[in-house]
């Protein structure tokens, strides 16, 4: 399965921000994910002001353009393949 890692530091009311600054909004991730035709999007880098927060609303905004979304959240460890070594 192809996977794509895209950052995704704000959500859709922080846009503005994005663009000043040369990130990218959840829904914008996942719109590059829809156009390269991958399999799975992992979504990371979040902003601080999110920190202590919920970060399901990345996921929300990103499955209204994309279905196959996971977050990356610092510390997590991530398996490509078929098994774990």
């Amino acid at each position: 399965m192809d996977l794509l890692y895209h950052e995704s530091i704000y959500l859709e009311d922080m846009k503005h921000m994005t663009q000043e600054r040369g990130h990218a909004t959840a829904k914008e991730a996942a719109s590059i994910a829809a156009q390269a035709e991958v399999g799975q999007l992992l979504l990371g880098h979040f902003s601080s002001r999110y920190k202590y927060k919920d970060l399901s609303p990345f996921i929300t905004a990103a499955q209204t353009v994309f279905p196959r979304v996971v977050l990356t959240i610092e510390g997590e460890t991530f398996y490509l393949g078929t098994s774990k070594k």
